[in-house]
């Protein structure tokens, strides 16, 4: 016999399926006689038929069997109804998981483990239990259980039970008994959102308790202490008190996810409402109370933006009530904020004080420029109050200007004069107001630390604004003759009688010529004339200078030399006049001007002293030029024969005006400057030649052979080659030779 038998439990009328010989399910009693075969259709049900679907056991009922199948290796379910001959009538179940309580409850019914969990009927496990109702998960059921008796109701909505994953990620978390059945509290999984549903005495969902709240909502905190739970996972049950901030008289404290205005000793008072609903956490975006203060007509709360600088203040009702907005939205530094320090008596802006912060500015002995919190009021040193800086009305407060910023304040017969600067730059001006500190008009335009304007400005307000460590212009003298000094006060220049006494201010087109004014030029000096002034001028760092002639006022008349060179005759001829090294050479020029003696020579051979000698030109030239290889002159050139004393020779010769001589030129002693007036710079040479057998070395401009100087009797070494590589300079239309 291969029909396989299994005992039933001595209470249970069980019949064990068994395979026949046929391959047919048989359903036989526990006696052991036969039975009848299980039929779909009016067919034997075969083995393999219903494809991955195989019988785990039976059951005889009042009307015939009941059949309990699973798919092979997966987590599906079904129950057979079926007549007493074990015809196929209806499905008892639809497809099932094996945890399942319509499952569990077969188990018991089956006297089977059918899921194959070591156990018979529904999987109970404990989800949260208060000590006197327990939330068990009952299959995929939930069971409102007495702790006492371990039996309740299924939780049931509409009047079908509620199965686990029914509402997504809804899940039960914890259900207390009530005196009209239940409450059953809900939290979506991962997420902070939590619901209360109420329910009947069976268990059946009757209202919402909530909506859906957060987990540190009040609501959801006080149901904790009716569940006598820790829904939330906070650790605590019932709602989380948390200090904001006390001020002795009353406290702010966060109650659950709102804000009640509790005394100094802990009785509970008002909770702050908005518009007719309490206010709560993060209902205003970043903005949070920060203070409470008990007012003759209700309370005040002080609020802040997190991590910005931006606070106002509301006015609120003996009952918590929003009237309205104390403030707008002020800055922590404001001067309506720290006065509100004060009414709190707390640090609202967290600089670690209590109320308006003063700090001085300047002084100058008289009036003191203090910042107020973020305003500026000129106060007496005497002592007093004084008035607060307006703009157009209103207190000037802090960065109001952008980078401008007030440095000084004045007491004036109309009221004030305050001085600002732009920080980091240097730019300044000066502020004229009424005596109540209203803005009037503007003492000066935009100006420069160390303009004169700015300077005589430090000794009206005895303050030193360009923090140059001196009160009032700053004198600089730049050069001196002994009569006249030529002097930069501030940013102006001035011609200054070194006897004593003023002089006037270098001007140009009607206005004071300032430092910088024509860029790279700067004066270097001055000297009186009998029409006013002349006045010397060079580029830095370069070697160009010219020379102004002024009034006697000072003003610019014309120029006394274009742009010259620092060798420029012209410009040397003056240093005498201005007693000044103007071209910084070393040397006062002391220009003797001297003609050619008879046989147009002059012969200093007997000179033992410097001298500086300008000849002047006559109209000896050279046949061939001074090109040739060998120079025989025409005529009778200016000829000088100089002797052992330091020799400055400057010439200054016209196109086409002859040739000149030096004799016994001594190379690093002497001192050649040649001005071949009308030659370009890019024309000038110098070249080897022979003066009757004897060595000498020509300049001339390539453009004008007949027009340039020649060094006689010099050693053979001193070649125009060595005289080029080192002791030759091109400069403008001069060769200077050194």
């Amino acid at each position: 016999d291969h029909r396989c038998r299994q005992t039933r439990a001595p209470s249970v009328r069980f019949y064990p399926l068994v395979l026949a010989d046929t391959n047919y399910y048989e359903m036989n009693p526990a006696t052991g006689a036969l039975g009848v075969v299980l039929q779909y259709q009016g067919a034997y049900v075969t083995l393999g038929q219903l494809g991955g679907w195989s019988p785990k056991g039976a059951v005889a009922t009042a009307s015939g069997f009941q059949v309990a199948w699973k798919m092979a290796n997966q987590d599906q379910y079904t129950i057979w109804n079926t007549d007493a001959n074990g015809n196929y009538t209806s499905s008892a179940t639809g497809a099932v998981s094996g945890t399942s309580l319509t499952l569990g409850q077969a188990e018991t019914a089956f006297n089977l483990d059918l899921n194959s969990d070591g156990r018979i009927g529904p999987t109970r496990s404990l989800i949260k239990s208060n000590n006197v109702t327990a939330l068990n998960q009952y299959g995929d059921a939930y069971m409102l259980a007495a702790v006492a008796t371990g039996t309740g109701p299924l939780l049931q909505n509409g009047g079908v039970t509620v199965l686990s994953g029914a509402y997504g990620g809804w899940t039960p978390i914890g259900a207390t008994k009530t005196a009209t059945g239940y409450q059953v509290a809900w939290k979506v999984t991962g997420q902070d959102q939590y619901t209360i549903w109420n329910t009947d005495t069976n268990g059946n969902f009757t209202t919402s308790a909530t909506g859906v709240i957060s987990g540190m909502s009040l609501s959801l905190e006080q149901a904790e202490t009716t569940f006598s739970e820790d829904l939330n996972g906070d650790f605590l049950t019932g709602p989380v008190t948390t200090l904001i901030a006390s001020n002795g008289v009353t406290k702010l404290v966060q109650y659950a996810n709102t804000y009640q205005l509790n005394t100094a000793a802990g009785i509970a008072g008002p909770t702050i409402q908005y518009q007719g609903a309490a206010a709560i956490s993060g209902q205003f975006g970043a903005w949070n109370p920060i203070g409470a203060v008990k007012a003759p007509t209700g309370y005040q709360i002080a609020w802040k933006i997190s991590s910005q600088d931006l606070y106002t203040v509301w006015n609120l009702d003996p009952a918590g009530n929003f009237l309205n907005s104390a403030t707008g939205g002020l800055s922590g530094t404001s001067l309506t904020i720290e006065q509100y320090e004060s009414t709190f008596n707390l640090d609202l802006n967290g600089d670690g004080r209590i109320g308006v912060v003063t700090s001085n500015i300047a002084s100058n002995g008289t009036t003191l420029l203090q910042q107020t919190a973020n305003t500026y009021v000129m106060t007496p040193v005497a002592g007093g109050s004084g008035p607060t800086l307006q703009f157009q009305g209103s207190a000037a407060i802090v960065g109001q200007f952008g980078g401008w910023v007030p440095i000084g304040a004045l007491r004036t017969a109309t009221g004030y004069q305050i001085a600002w600067k732009v920080t980091g730059q240097d730019q300044y001006t000066v502020w004229n107001t009424d005596s109540n500190g209203n803005y009037t008009n503007s003492a000066s335009d935009a100006l420069s630390g160390f303009s004169l304007t700015l300077e005589q400005f430090e000794t009206i307000f005895q303050i030193d604004l360009n923090s140059d460590h001196t009160i009032g212009p700053v004198t600089t003298t730049i050069a001196s003759n002994g009569v006249t000094a030529l002097q930069q006060v501030a940013n102006v220049y001035q011609f200054t009688p070194v006897a004593g006494g003023t002089g006037p201010t270098l001007q140009y087109q009607g206005a004071a010529v300032a430092a910088g004014q024509l860029g790279a030029w700067t004066p270097i000096g001055a000297v009186k004339t009998s029409i006013g002034y002349q006045v010397a001028w060079k580029i830095t760092a370069q070697n160009l200078y010219t020379v102004w002639n002024t009034n006697t006022n000072g003003a610019y008349t014309s120029s006394a030399t274009g742009g010259v060179v620092g060798q420029d005759f012209t410009l040397e001829d003056l240093e005498a006049s201005f007693k000044e090294d103007l071209n910084g050479d070393g040397r006062l020029s002391a220009t003797l001007i001297t003609a050619p003696t008879s046989g147009s020579t002059l012969n200093l051979s007997g000179q033992a002293a410097a001298v500086t000698i300008n000849l002047g030109t006559d109209n000896a030239s050279a046949s061939s030029g001074l090109s040739a290889p060998s120079l025989t002159f025409i005529g009778s050139p200016d000829a000088i024969t100089l002797g052992t004393g330091v020799a400055i020779i400057e010439y200054a010769l016209n196109a086409a005006s002859g040739i000149e001589t030096v004799s016994n030129f001594a190379l690093g002693t002497d001192e050649l400057n040649i001005d071949l007036l009308g030659a370009a710079a890019n024309t000038l040479q110098i070249f080897d030649t022979t003066v009757s057998g004897g060595h000498a070395v020509a300049f001339t401009s390539s453009s004008d052979h007949a027009h340039g100087i020649v060094l006689l009797g010099l050693p053979a070494s001193t070649t125009a080659a060595f005289l080029s590589s080192g002791h030759l300079a091109l400069i403008g239309g001069h060769a200077l030779i050194s």
